[in-house]
């Protein structure tokens, strides 16, 4: 494990060239990836446009043809070509993609009463996504309308609504359904899937659009976490109709859920602690409302917001890959991770707390809203 020692911050001039150079490469990626972009949209409307000269043939989408189904699903009203289990960005993104090929024989699980999944389950104070609004949606299906440059929770479950009624995903899910156990029968050459009180659904194929953190993990290694006699919810089953205004509050944990929850109760509780066990690497981000003037851009020249999108997409894939390939670029990002810290946070001892002992990359960086990482609060150690 590397050790990151307590630095101190690093000279504006070098700081400078530091953000030079991840302008750099952010440029240079954009334009390597959207040339190839390019190159690929040439290429394969070239072989589209052969096909339909030798063969006169302008349908190029593939088309259902049900000739592997085993079974007669008309016959059977619980089994299906298909079962998906969530009603998220996966799960309606899969379906979306198989309506289009003519394939209706499948069935969305959702345990909840509508659809989202983490979108619709997570509605605690300041939640919102850490990905670009422009990013964090489908391709097909762009949104000229964001209120925010990264996106709220209840904008975003909205969005998964309005794609599941345009493209008529209703009647193709199956909402109160908890699935509990999947087993796949070699006889039948099926999955039996058990779901609420020991009810059955069948189907050739299963797909798991549900998301890893679906289930909400209560900490029971914390003294007196038994015993404790006050309210307590996790951030995954947030009572919206608790009001935390003037109590005495406590937040376990310095996740990507708290880092959105802790700035929004601190105005208004009386006494705000954060417990923490491990710290992690602070990204301030830049968020701000969509300007009118931007929204009407993107609705009338939706080439404009798709090109926004690869910009923002090869950006991105330049920091990921930084990672997974250990790039010298990762220790730039972490030395300007560092110099936040230091503006931010002026006690050693607590900056000493707040500094992760592992290189950036190691796990998932926190990014949070620049205006917000100057909130005071309690920390616990």
């Amino acid at each position: 494990m590397m050790v990151i020692k307590d630095l101190p911050p690093i000279p504006l001039y070098k700081l400078l060239f530091y953000v030079l150079i991840i302008k750099l490469i952010s440029i240079i990626s954009v334009i390597v990836g959207l040339t190839g972009h390019c190159i690929y949209y040439t290429i394969t409307e070239t072989i589209h446009l052969i096909k339909i000269i030798l063969y006169g043939n302008d349908d190029n989408a593939i088309k259902w043809e049900n000739t592997k189904t085993l079974f007669d699903a008309s016959k059977r009203t619980n089994e299906y070509y298909m079962l998906i289990i969530g009603s998220g960005f996966s799960g309606l993104g899969l379906a979306i993609k198989l309506n289009e090929i003519g394939m209706f024989n499948y069935m969305i699980l959702e345990r909840h009463s509508r659809l989202g999944g983490t979108w619709h389950a997570n509605q605690y104070p300041g939640c919102a996504c850490d990905v670009v609004s422009n990013l964090y949606s489908f391709s097909f299906q762009q949104n000229p309308n964001w209120s925010h440059y990264y996106s709220r929770q209840d904008e975003i479950w909205k969005y998964l609504e309005y794609c599941a009624d345009k493209y008529h995903l209703m009647k193709n899910i199956q909402f109160n359904t908890n699935v509990s156990q999947c087993h796949w029968i070699e006889e039948r050459q099926q999955w039996r899937v058990t779901f609420n009180d020991n009810q059955y659904l069948y189907a050739q194929y299963l797909v798991g659009g549900y998301g890893p953190l679906s289930n909400a993990k209560y900490p029971d290694n914390i003294e007196g976490i038994r015993t404790f006699q006050g309210d307590q919810f996790h951030s995954a089953n947030w009572d919206t109709s608790y009001l935390l205004d003037k109590k005495r509050v406590a937040v376990i944990g310095t996740g990507a859920s708290a880092i959105q929850i802790v700035p929004e109760i601190q105005k208004q509780v009386k006494q705000l602690f954060v417990f923490q066990r491990t710290p992690g690497w602070i990204v301030p981000r830049e968020d701000r409302k969509v300007t009118e003037f931007e929204k009407k851009i993107f609705a009338y020249f939706p080439w404009i917001q798709k090109l926004v999108r690869g910009c923002l997409y090869w950006t991105y894939e330049t920091t990921v890959l930084s990672f997974v390939y250990r790039w010298p670029l990762r220790h730039v990002l972490q030395m300007l991770m560092k110099y936040n810290l230091y503006s931010q946070v002026k006690d050693p001892e607590l900056r000493k707390k707040l500094t992760p002992k592992f290189e950036l990359g190691k796990v998932s960086f926190l990014s949070v809203n620049s205006d917000d990482s100057n909130e005071p609060m309690s920390v616990g150690q």
